[in-house]
């Protein structure tokens, strides 16, 4: 008996050892970290290029934008060109979901009324170069009449909903993060009926390009460029050299440039002067979350 008994305690003290070493089963659904897209550029848009950025789903973003047409070089006389006339341009976008956004925007040249929607569709997680990729199409309306000679000597009138008046245009929109503080975008377009004002409709291929340097916090650079094809009509590449200032929901952007055209369709045609010192002229950009 004392011999059982011996085995039974040992048998007991076991026991709470065995038990302790097995896993305790869990019915809880296990989850982990959360994921987040990436964001390379803090803003949706550069100067006048887009980045591949988006909203949260139900965000509304309000924009104003203007364009002082005369240049700085007229000097004090008319205020370095701020005494105007201007060119403007705003737009109310509205996220539909994390990765996609819709926007109405109007420019009064030409009264172009301009639709569009983004769709940020890729992205690369990589320490060497972190990488989003966005497309964006859009269609514009010039709702105006316009007169023209044609070959023959007659008076021709097109009237505001004539096919002509309608321009449309698509984007690739490629960012990418070399270093923690410079943001680059590639933007590839493609523009359909670049000049409204020609008798034959024509198309153009425009590669933009833009970068960002963030400085200290809130405070950054900017510079874009639009390659066009200048040699086939009188126009010439659009360039902005800026500064961004970002205060919780608001972009305050300062740019000169030589484009005094605001809505993708226009900008996408050309600038009306070169780059340079005697032709540059003051803009500015500003959004808001709503």
């Amino acid at each position: 008996m004392k011999r059982y008994a011996l085995l039974t305690l040992a048998l007991l003290a076991a026991a709470p050892a065995v038990v302790a070493q097995d896993k305790p089963i869990g019915w809880s659904r296990q989850t982990g970290p959360a994921t987040h897209d990436l964001q390379l550029f803090h803003s949706t848009n550069a100067l006048s290029l887009p980045t591949a950025e988006t909203h949260q789903k139900g965000d509304f973003e309000f924009e104003i934008s203007h364009r002082f047409i005369p240049p700085i070089s007229e000097g004090y006389e008319n205020l370095y060109g701020f005494d105007g006339p201007v060119n403007m341009r705003i737009a109310l976008g509205y996220a539909v979901t994390n990765r996609i956004v819709l926007a109405l925007a109007r420019s009064n040249n030409d009264d172009n009324i301009d639709l569009w929607a983004k769709y940020r569709f890729w992205q690369f997680r990589n320490e060497l170069l972190p990488t989003v990729i966005a497309v964006r199409a859009g269609m514009a309306w010039n709702p105006m009449r316009i007169s023209r000679i044609d070959e023959e000597g007659n008076l021709r009138i097109r009237h505001r909903d004539h096919k002509r008046n309608f321009q449309y245009y698509g984007q690739v929109i490629i960012n990418a993060m070399p270093h923690k503080k410079i943001g680059i975008g590639v933007v590839p377009s493609f523009l359909i009926n670049r000049d409204i004002r020609l008798p034959d409709q024509k198309q153009s291929f425009v590669l933009g390009l833009n970068a960002q340097l963030y400085l200290i916090r809130h405070w950054s650079l900017l510079g874009e460029w639009a390659v066009t094809p200048t040699e086939k009509y009188d126009r010439h590449n659009p360039g902005a050299i800026g500064i961004e200032l970002e205060t919780g929901g608001h972009f305050f952007k300062v740019m000169v440039t030589n484009q005094a055209l605001l809505n993708p369709s226009q900008y996408l045609a050309g600038a009306d002067t070169p780059f340079g010192f005697e032709t540059l002229r003051f803009g500015f950009l500003i959004t808001r979350l709503l």
